[in-house]
């Protein structure tokens, strides 16, 4: 009789546990589903970005981003000219369906799993757009410069904060760097002469050596003329606030850029020829189709 309860109670407590293994998984995702990202959850993604631009870098991809420090850190990996070498800790944390990523990310990253990883291959339509024509410029081989420049107060106190102006006074020239004397000044401007020297190179704020191959003292209606001509190469880069003020135009087209994309601050030589030299102000991102290198580090479920 005794054996007979022993295995009733045993019964009962097998049902009762077996009742609550149930209730408990009801509750819970099914299998698979805990860590298969899925709207509104916040994921944790490692990141390396591609992109390919045959004017600049042939037919060789080269990354533009990543989330790895190891990638920003391995010489050998070719970068966008305009790379952007800050530190990098932490993958990319974001909440699908919140409009935090580009559109390709949000198709394709529903349904991953914590550990997948995968290549994907975004048209420009799901990543950045527009790519503007306008902000392609073209410059000069061979710049004329006034020999003479006449500045405001404010403008000399900008370029040469620490400096009080008085005849004869010669200095760097604040953009192509060779001598400048000051020939005037008064309480509103500074008025000062080039005096650069002929058949030298000079690193100007373009970023490349500009060769002085002129001086004619009485060309531009006798105010005088410096010829300088610009050896740039396919790949280098300007930095946007240095060469606004030297090229007509181009703070407008840069007001556009801002407006229509995320901002840049360098513009890029996509050519040279024999007589002009095309600079490339668009985000390098815009308008190309991009390369994602995607794993998936963790998931946190959407409440």
């Amino acid at each position: 009789m005794e054996n007979k309860w022993v295995v009733v109670i045993i019964a009962l407590i097998l049902v009762l546990v077996a009742y609550g293994g149930w209730k408990w998984y009801e509750g819970k995702d099914e299998p698979g589903e805990r860590d298969t990202v899925r709207e509104g959850d916040t994921v944790y993604v490692h990141y390396t970005g591609w992109l390919k631009d045959e004017r600049v870098y042939g037919d060789e991809l080269v990354m533009f981003d990543t989330s790895r420090q190891s990638k920003v850190d391995d010489s050998t990996i070719p970068r966008i000219a305009t790379f952007d070498n800050y530190t990098r800790s932490e993958p990319l944390r974001l909440v699908v369906g919140a409009g935090s990523v580009i559109e390709g990310w949000e198709k394709r990253i529903k349904g991953m799993h914590i550990d997948d990883d995968a290549r994907w291959t975004l048209p420009a339509s799901e990543a950045y757009t527009p790519y503007l024509d306008e902000l392609l410029v073209n410059l000069s081989t061979v710049e004329s410069v006034p020999m003479r420049e006449v500045l405001t107060r404010n403008e000399f106190v900008s370029y040469y904060p620490q400096v009080t102006p008085y005849s004869t006074l010669v200095l760097k020239h604040y953009f192509w760097t060779w001598d400048v004397v000051v020939e005037a000044e008064n309480d509103e401007t500074v008025t000062f002469a080039h005096i650069p020297t002929n058949n030298t190179r000079y690193t100007s704020e373009y970023g490349w050596e500009s060769e002085v191959i002129s001086i004619n003292p009485t060309g531009n209606d006798g105010k005088g003329v410096i010829k300088a001509k610009h050896y740039a190469e396919v790949g280098m880069t300007v930095q946007n606030v240095d060469v606004q003020g030297n090229i007509p135009g181009l703070e407008d087209l840069l007001t556009t850029q801002r407006k229509q994309q995320q901002s840049s601050e360098y513009g890029v030589v996509v050519e040279t020829e024999a007589d002009t030299i095309v600079l490339d102000f668009n985000n390098e991102v815009y308008g190309k189709t991009l390369i994602f290198d995607i794993e998936i580090v963790d998931i946190t479920k959407a409440q």
